[in-house]
């Protein structure tokens, strides 16, 4: 994926036609959309899970076992919800 966002089309030789740089330019920008929502989706996670992780500093580790993993799910899908909206995907 790395590979296909670091390619530049601005500059194609002219013999080329339109349609496909249209088609490639396309499927760049949803890639390009793809590794933002992926962003997302790790923030979320993150985020979600040190907010727990704080709010729940008092507790023994066996209730921390079993809160953290589900919340930490549930930001990941909460960020990947809001870097959809974003993005636009």
């Amino acid at each position: 994926m790395a590979y296909s966002l670091s390619r530049d089309y601005s500059q194609v030789p002219k013999d080329i036609p339109s349609d496909i740089l249209d088609i490639v330019q396309t499927r760049q920008n949803g890639l390009i959309r793809r590794a933002r929502t992926t962003l997302g989706s790790w923030c979320g996670s993150i985020i979600s899970f040190s907010l727990v992780s704080y709010s729940i500093r008092f507790y023994d580790w066996k209730s921390k076992l079993i809160i953290l993993p589900f919340t930490t799910y549930g930001g990941c899908l909460l960020g990947r919800f809001i870097s959809h909206g974003i993005t636009g995907r």
